[in-house]
């Protein structure tokens, strides 16, 4: 942004005067003629023409406008990403509660059948099924705090290192904003979309720096 205001004041300003100093020694050809030191100084000033001046102030002036909605853009993609992630988050920890409600909903159905299988109500088999149905719910566990851990280091990697390694989410996975109609959707991506703004602001600078390559084919005067 620096930059591209920088470059409007530099479009804005003047040509500065260009000044030239010729020396040298002067030797007599001709009868009469003086020789000597020669010095030649002269003082040029370029006219900035208006058509010129204005065509490079105002794609100077678009350049800003595109790098600010670029700016924007920016900001809007880092923003949703950052939004994603926070909901990856709750997701990835809902997953993990489930996973290990129905590890516990296992470990006690074994429990069960294992009691029955003491007694002889229920074959050793039954032990066995129980037995592989447990340690599958405990390694569904054990990949959802994978998939936890993993979601929270992008959550962090998105913020920066303000947040802590250890941190808790307030909100809730159902707590999505309700849509908007589809016509008011399209009504406002078309009015605040950064992207469309970024490409219309590209369109304004291209147009500008055609007018001034076009001014650029009159001759300066000075």
């Amino acid at each position: 942004m620096s930059a591209a205001r920088s470059a409007i004041d530099s479009a804005s300003a003047f040509p500065n005067p260009e000044l030239e100093y010729l020396g040298g020694n002067a030797r007599a050809r001709n009868p009469g003629a003086t020789a000597g030191n020669v010095t030649t100084v002269t003082l040029t000033q370029p006219l900035d023409m208006p058509w010129r001046r204005s065509a490079r102030i105002g794609a100077a002036e678009a350049g800003l406008e595109a790098t600010s909605a670029t700016t924007r853009a920016f900001e809007a993609d880092l923003l949703a990403r950052v939004r994603g992630r926070y909901f990856e988050v709750l997701r990835r920890e809902a997953e993990l509660k489930n996973a290990r409600e129905d590890g516990a909903a296992m470990e006690s159905v074994r429990a069960r059948i294992a009691k029955r299988v003491e007694t002889g109500d229920a074959p050793r088999f039954e032990l066995i099924k129980a037995d592989a149905e447990t340690l599958n719910a405990q390694k569904t566990a054990q990949a959802a705090g994978f998939r936890v851990d993993q979601a929270r280091s992008l959550l962090r990697q998105s913020v920066g290192g303000a947040l802590p390694a250890e941190f808790t989410l307030s909100g809730q996975l159902g707590d999505v904003p309700a849509l908007q109609p589809l016509d008011g959707l399209r009504k406002q991506l078309g009015e605040s979309s950064p992207e469309l703004a970024r490409a219309r602001a590209e369109t304004v600078r291209a147009e500008r720096q055609l007018e001034l390559e076009r001014a650029q084919r009159w001759p300066n005067w000075r």
